[in-house]
């Protein structure tokens, strides 16, 4: 901390960037109509963005092939050792109730992010995000506000299930493939390679595209886990 006030992130004495901090947001503390409270629903990624995971649940470890890396299920069985009541997926009405919630307080939230676990039955899934999206979107022409709402999902190459998204509300897409390399899907992505694969993921990003547009798609990949895995690359020359 300075004399004047401002904090700083430093290393060896030497400032490497400003930093500040937001105060804490109320409504993180209410609950909903039935009682749920609003920050099991949504966290305050910042004051003006929220980010929830719309389905706390993999089913790829029904068989033992969620992906190598991934803390989902291993965070929800300490909640349940500790006692916690853990909701496996957020409801549309409750989604909606703590958007509203939050706007009301600080303001016209510039983003709402989700992210999840994955089902087998990818229908079921889409039909989750199309209820809670398109809850939002009445919320958001209700109050007037433009929320930039995405969501990383493993998205079909259907392109009506796309449109529905779409019109649903869902402003961009994220189908993380998470693993590039084809050989290491089976090691580190076993459930994608198993019940997806990789060259449906791949026509999932394009046919994302033609109904997104440009900018409006994405996909992330996981730092590390392809230099780790047994067969995996060993040094940055074997990557090229």
């Amino acid at each position: 901390r300075r004399e004047d006030g401002r904090l700083f992130l430093e290393r060896d004495g030497e400032p490497i960037d400003e930093i500040s901090f937001e105060r804490a947001t109320e409504w993180l503390y209410k609950t909903t109509s039935d009682g749920t409270l609003m920050t099991s629903v949504f966290m305050s990624w910042t004051r003006l963005a929220l980010l929830a995971c719309a389905l706390r649940y993999c089913e790829y470890t029904k068989t033992g092939d969620q992906c190598v890396y991934c803390c989902l299920d291993s965070e929800v069985e300490q909640f349940k050792d500790r006692g916690f009541e853990y909701t496996m997926g957020i409801k549309p009405e409750d989604a909606a109730e703590v958007y509203r919630a939050a706007q009301e307080e600080v303001g016209p939230l510039r983003n709402v992010s989700m992210t999840g676990g994955s089902l087998i039955k990818r229908g079921n899934e889409m039909e989750r995000y199309i209820a809670i999206y398109g809850a939002l979107d009445k919320v958001r022409k209700e109050m007037g506000t433009s929320s930039w709402f995405a969501a990383c999902v493993t998205a079909p190459p259907d392109l009506p299930v796309l449109r529905e998204l779409r019109a649903a509300g869902l402003n961009s897409i994220i189908p993380n493939m998470d693993c590039w390399e084809e050989s290491l899907w089976p090691e580190i992505v076993p459930g994608k390679h198993k019940y997806v694969g990789r060259e449906y993921w791949i026509e999932a990003l394009a046919k994302s595209l033609e109904v997104f547009g440009k900018g409006n798609v994405g996909s992330v990949f996981v730092v590390g886990p392809e230099m780790a895995a047994d067969t995996g690359f060993k040094d940055r020359k074997s990557v090229v």
